[in-house]
C-alpha cells in the first residue's frame, strides 16, 4: 500500500476517502494512513477509532468494536485500544500536535514524519490547514473585527507548515484542500490564493489548480 501521511487531520474525512479506495482492487485499499497530524482531542479519538477498524481485514473487525460504538465509556475504549495489539497500532498512527506552536517545533515533527514513513520513498501527502480565516462564512463572522488583527490571525498563515513538510520531505503527491472563498481572500491587499501558489511553486512542483 501507498504511505499517506495526514495534516491538519480533523476528524479524518479526506484520510478516510484514501483508506476507502481500492482502485477497483481486489486486494484491498491502494493507500496507508501512516499518520494523521490534529490538534483537537476529540477529532484525534475518532481518529484512532478508525485507524483501530482499519487495521482489521473486511468483515474480521472484533465484537469489541461494535460495542464501543453501539455504548462508549472509558473502560470498552481501553480495551479496545490497550489489551490487543491493533489497538496499540491506532494509537501510534494518530499525533495529537498543534502545528506552529512552540511545542511541536519543526525537528519534532519532521522526526515523527519520518519515523512514519519509514524507508518509503513513494508516499501522498494531504490535508486541509485550517481555512476559517479563507472561507466566505469565515470571514462574514469577522467582519466587524479590526481589519489588522483579522490579517494578523495565525490561522492565516498556518498553511505555510504544510509547505515545511512538503519541502523538508518532498512527498511523491500531495493534496491541499481549500474552501469557497480562498479565491477572493485577501491579506494586506494581495490575494491569499496567490500568495499560497507563490509559495507552492517555491518547492519546484508543477502544480494543478482544480476548482
Amino acid at each position: 500500500m501507498i504511505p499517506v501521511i495526514d495534516m491538519f487531520a480533523g476528524p479524518g474525512g479526506l484520510g478516510e476517502g484514501f483508506a476507502r479506495f481500492s482502485g477497483g482492487v481486489p486486494s484491498g485499499p491502494l493507500f496507508d494512513i501512516r499518520l494523521s497530524i490534529e490538534k483537537d482531542f476529540y477529532a484525534c479519538k475518532t481518529l484512532e477509532l478508525r485507524a483501530f477498524f482499519r487495521e482489521f481485514p473486511e468483515g474480521q473487525v472484533p465484537e469489541w468494536y461494535y460495542d464501543y460504538v453501539r455504548s462508549p465509556s472509558p473502560s470498552k475504549r481501553n480495551n479496545l485500544m490497550k489489551e490487543i495489539p491493533e489497538g496499540q497500532k491506532a494509537i501510534n498512527r494518530v499525533w495529537h500536535a498543534e502545528l506552529g506552536s512552540e511545542s511541536f517545533p519543526d525537528d519534532k515533527v519532521n522526526k515523527r514524519i519520518k519515523e512514519a514513513l519509514g524507508e518509503s520513498k513513494t508516499w501522498v501527502l494531504i490535508g486541509g490547514p485550517p481555512c476559517q480565516a479563507y472561507s466566505i462564512a469565515g470571514r462574514s463572522r469577522r467582519s466587524k473585527q479590526p481589519r489588522e488583527e483579522f490579517e494578523n490571525l495565525k490561522e492565516q498563515r498556518l498553511y505555510t507548515h504544510y509547505l515545511k513538510i512538503i519541502r523538508n520531505h518532498e512527498p511523491t503527491v500531495f493534496i491541499m484542500e481549500n474552501v469557497r472563498g480562498i479565491l477572493t481572500s485577501k491579506i494586506s491587499k494581495s490575494y491569499i490564493f496567490t500568495r499560497i501558489c507563490d509559495d507552492l511553486e517555491t518547492t519546484r512542483y508543477l502544480l494543478y489548480y482544480i476548482f
